[in-house]
Protein backbone atom coordinates (compact mmCIF):
# COMPACT_ATOMS: atom_id res chain seq x y z
CA UNK A 1 0.00 0.00 0.00
CA UNK A 2 1.40 3.69 -1.31
CA UNK A 3 2.21 5.88 1.99
CA UNK A 4 2.77 9.63 1.58
CA UNK A 5 5.88 10.42 3.15
CA UNK A 6 7.28 14.43 3.29
CA UNK A 7 11.40 15.00 2.79
CA UNK A 8 12.64 16.71 6.15
CA UNK A 9 12.42 20.11 4.97
CA UNK A 10 9.45 20.15 3.41
CA UNK A 11 8.10 18.36 6.88
CA UNK A 12 9.61 21.33 8.99
CA UNK A 13 8.88 24.01 6.62
CA UNK A 14 5.33 23.07 4.95
CA UNK A 15 2.66 25.30 5.95
CA UNK A 16 -0.50 23.36 7.55
CA UNK A 17 -2.45 24.10 5.09
CA UNK A 18 0.05 23.09 2.32
CA UNK A 19 0.14 19.86 4.36
CA UNK A 20 -3.72 19.37 4.48
CA UNK A 21 -4.12 20.00 0.95
CA UNK A 22 -1.59 17.71 0.16
CA UNK A 23 -2.50 14.89 1.90
CA UNK A 24 -6.07 15.54 1.06
CA UNK A 25 -4.85 14.65 -2.94
CA UNK A 26 -2.87 11.76 -1.70
CA UNK A 27 -5.96 10.57 -0.01
CA UNK A 28 -8.84 11.58 -2.41
CA UNK A 29 -6.68 10.80 -5.88
CA UNK A 30 -5.01 7.48 -4.83
CA UNK A 31 -2.35 6.34 -7.27
CA UNK A 32 -3.74 2.25 -8.28
CA UNK A 33 -0.82 1.25 -9.67
CA UNK A 34 1.18 -2.37 -9.14
CA UNK A 35 4.91 -0.74 -10.41
CA UNK A 36 6.36 2.01 -11.65
CA UNK A 37 6.47 5.54 -11.05
CA UNK A 38 3.79 7.62 -11.67
CA UNK A 39 2.89 11.60 -11.16
CA UNK A 40 0.13 13.73 -9.66
CA UNK A 41 0.11 17.04 -10.54
CA UNK A 42 -0.59 19.85 -8.19
CA UNK A 43 0.73 23.17 -9.10
CA UNK A 44 2.29 25.47 -11.33
CA UNK A 45 3.75 28.69 -10.44
CA UNK A 46 6.83 31.34 -11.26
CA UNK A 47 8.89 32.49 -8.71
CA UNK A 48 10.39 35.90 -7.91
CA UNK A 49 13.64 34.76 -9.81
CA UNK A 50 11.24 34.40 -13.21
CA UNK A 51 11.76 30.28 -12.71
CA UNK A 52 9.00 28.11 -13.49
CA UNK A 53 7.98 25.89 -10.29
CA UNK A 54 6.35 22.90 -10.52
CA UNK A 55 4.89 20.74 -8.21
CA UNK A 56 3.88 16.94 -7.98
CA UNK A 57 3.51 13.71 -5.82
CA UNK A 58 5.95 11.32 -7.30
CA UNK A 59 4.77 7.76 -6.62
CA UNK A 60 7.25 5.39 -5.91
CA UNK A 61 5.18 2.59 -6.96
CA UNK A 62 7.79 -0.52 -7.03
CA UNK A 63 9.45 -2.77 -4.79
CA UNK A 64 12.85 -0.93 -4.68
CA UNK A 65 14.18 2.62 -3.34
CA UNK A 66 13.95 5.70 -6.68
CA UNK A 67 16.87 7.89 -7.28
CA UNK A 68 16.61 11.02 -9.49
CA UNK A 69 19.82 11.90 -9.96
CA UNK A 70 20.28 13.96 -13.71
CA UNK A 71 17.07 12.90 -14.26
CA UNK A 72 15.43 14.97 -17.33
CA UNK A 73 11.91 15.96 -17.11
CA UNK A 74 9.80 17.79 -19.60
CA UNK A 75 7.12 19.69 -18.72
CA UNK A 76 4.26 20.97 -20.67
CA UNK A 77 1.39 23.01 -19.70
CA UNK A 78 -2.01 24.05 -20.51
CA UNK A 79 -0.70 26.33 -23.01
CA UNK A 80 1.83 23.74 -24.76
CA UNK A 81 4.77 25.60 -23.43
CA UNK A 82 7.30 23.03 -22.83
CA UNK A 83 10.35 23.05 -20.91
CA UNK A 84 12.81 20.48 -20.13
CA UNK A 85 15.11 20.49 -17.29
CA UNK A 86 17.70 17.94 -15.59
CA UNK A 87 16.84 17.05 -11.68
CA UNK A 88 18.05 15.23 -8.77
CA UNK A 89 16.04 14.69 -5.63
CA UNK A 90 18.61 14.91 -3.23
CA UNK A 91 17.54 11.61 -1.34
CA UNK A 92 16.03 8.32 -2.28
CA UNK A 93 12.12 7.65 -2.45
CA UNK A 94 11.32 4.41 -0.58
CA UNK A 95 9.27 1.39 -1.82
CA UNK A 96 5.82 1.97 -1.93
CA UNK A 97 5.95 5.55 -1.03
CA UNK A 98 4.80 9.30 -2.42
CA UNK A 99 6.40 12.66 -1.66
CA UNK A 100 5.70 15.91 -2.79
CA UNK A 101 8.39 17.82 -4.66
CA UNK A 102 8.69 20.84 -6.66
CA UNK A 103 10.70 21.07 -9.73
CA UNK A 104 12.00 23.90 -10.30
CA UNK A 105 13.03 24.79 -13.97
CA UNK A 106 15.49 27.91 -14.26
CA UNK A 107 18.16 28.48 -16.71
CA UNK A 108 20.65 26.20 -14.77
CA UNK A 109 18.48 23.45 -14.68
CA UNK A 110 17.43 23.66 -18.78
CA UNK A 111 18.18 21.04 -20.70
CA UNK A 112 18.00 19.35 -24.47
CA UNK A 113 18.27 16.08 -23.80
CA UNK A 114 15.69 13.71 -24.54
CA UNK A 115 13.74 13.37 -21.26
CA UNK A 116 13.21 10.29 -18.90
CA UNK A 117 9.67 11.34 -17.75
CA UNK A 118 7.09 13.54 -19.34
CA UNK A 119 4.84 15.84 -17.42
CA UNK A 120 1.74 16.88 -18.93
CA UNK A 121 -0.93 19.53 -16.77
CA UNK A 122 -4.26 18.79 -18.32
CA UNK A 123 -7.02 21.21 -18.00
CA UNK A 124 -10.47 20.41 -16.96
CA UNK A 125 -10.58 17.92 -14.79
CA UNK A 126 -10.29 17.50 -11.10
CA UNK A 127 -6.96 15.62 -10.95
CA UNK A 128 -4.86 16.14 -13.55
CA UNK A 129 -2.29 13.30 -14.20
CA UNK A 130 1.45 13.45 -15.30
CA UNK A 131 2.68 10.56 -17.80
CA UNK A 132 5.74 8.75 -17.54
CA UNK A 133 7.61 8.36 -20.50
CA UNK A 134 8.18 4.58 -21.96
Amino acid sequence: MQKLQFESAWDRTIADKDRRWIEHMFNEHPINKENGVHFTFLREAINHKGELLVTVLIHNCDEYQLTFKNTTISYVNDVKREVIGTFDVPYEIPRKTTIPWTFIFSTSSLSETAPHYKLTRYSGGVKPKLQEII
